[in-house]
């Protein structure tokens, strides 16, 4: 066990049996190794499973579908966003990803070998993003690969808990927001001029941003002087193709 171990363990037994005798102690210690190595094991366990969870946290947040797979190809866990969208286009069932089509479940099954084989060290190329077709008829939903790979002592993958790959799956046309404080930080921007500038980035026109905002059309009009002063660019487009890879 390391040295800076941060746990012990004490053993006790009732009074009237007196204290441990010595061949006592020599037969306990084996025991008492192996139950400090299984916590030090299930403290690894947990940490890394925050830190997989800190991930997955993460992409949900930004509203993102998000597949944990095993070494094997098998699904792990799926997050709320990956479930919704399962409902078009991806079917999760059994244990296993299943596309709407036969076209589509070819480019799936390639993408995650092609994912897991990175995760175990492959030189290859990072695979393209898969476009799937939906039943619904909205645009295809596009599946991201994400390479997981497997550390020295990868106690999670060895026992299967840990995912070796992520599908990130990503909604098209869904609704994206600009972080407003984001803008405030990169360019010294007021709350109001970061609130107009992602509205305008986004695709809201100067009008619907001003109802929006309860303004006039001339004062944002104002404001969004204001603000193309301050991010450099001097019409609308500029600013959207300025802000728009935020």
């Amino acid at each position: 066990l390391p040295n800076a171990s941060p746990f012990a363990i004490a053993l006790r037994r009732a009074e009237r049996f007196g204290p441990f005798l010595a061949e006592e102690i020599e037969d306990l210690a084996p025991l008492l190794g192996h139950a400090a190595r299984a916590v030090h094991i299930a403290a690894r366990l947990d940490e890394a499973q925050g830190r997989s969870d800190s991930l997955c946290d993460g992409l949900t947040r930004l509203g993102y579908g998000v597949v944990g797979l095993s070494g094997e190809g098998c699904v792990l866990f799926a997050n709320a966003a990956a479930e919704a969208l399962a409902r078009d286009g991806l079917r999760i069932a059994g244990g296993a990803l299943f596309a709407a089509s036969a076209k589509g479940q070819q480019a799936l099954d390639r993408l995650i070998a092609a994912t897991l084989a990175l995760g175990d060290g492959a030189t290859a190329l990072p695979p393209r993003a898969v476009p799937l077709p939906r039943p619904s008829g909205r645009p295809p939903l596009l599946l991201h690969g994400l390479p997981v790979p497997a550390g020295p002592a990868d106690l999670l993958g060895l026992l299967g808990a840990r995912p070796r790959a992520l599908l990130v799956a990503i909604e098209p046309d869904a609704a994206r927001r600009l972080d407003e404080g984001l803008l405030r930080e990169m360019y010294a921007l007021s709350p109001g001029e970061a609130r107009l500038a992602a509205a305008i980035a986004t695709g809201a026109t100067l009008r619907e941003a001003a109802r929006t905002f309860g303004i006039g059309e001339g004062t944002a009009r104002v404001v969004l002087k204001a603000v193309f002063q301050k991010v450099g660019v001097a019409r609308q487009a500029e600013l959207v193709l300025r802000l728009g890879p935020l």
